[in-house]
């Protein structure tokens, strides 16, 4: 897996996005290979397979648009409706209905897993 930087075809990429980063960065694993992005301080990422997501994961158990997560004082994941779903704390999310999650908490996105955690084991 690669970031978009790279010439070479990606599993799971990030679009540019304009402000500082923060002090957070989203892990995501896909078929036991994992990759890093550092997130912003505030604002909503759209994560699916479409090529202008945010985040960008293409895996068949992905949906074009598949979450929205939530970057702020507080994070949250939203299903937008999903095929695969979308799960935390083992719990099916409801499309359309932002849940709260912790960093180091696991985020399930049909068969990825992400984990906001921070940067640098800080």
């Amino acid at each position: 897996m690669t970031n978009d930087d790279d010439n070479t075809d990606s599993t799971v990429s990030i679009n540019d996005r304009d402000g500082s980063a923060s002090d957070l960065e989203l892990l995501i694993v896909v078929e036991g290979q994992s990759t890093t992005f550092p997130l912003p301080r505030s604002g909503d990422l759209k994560i699916g397979r479409f090529v202008r997501s945010d985040i960008r994961i293409d895996h068949a158990s992905i949906s074009r648009f598949h979450a929205v997560l939530r970057v702020g004082p507080a994070l949250s994941i939203e299903d937008l409706g999903s095929a695969n779903g979308t799960r935390v704390r083992e719990i099916a999310l409801k499309p359309g209905r932002p849940t709260p999650v912790e960093v180091g908490e696991a985020i399930k996105l049909g068969k990825v897993t992400m984990v906001v955690q921070r940067r640098g084991g800080r």
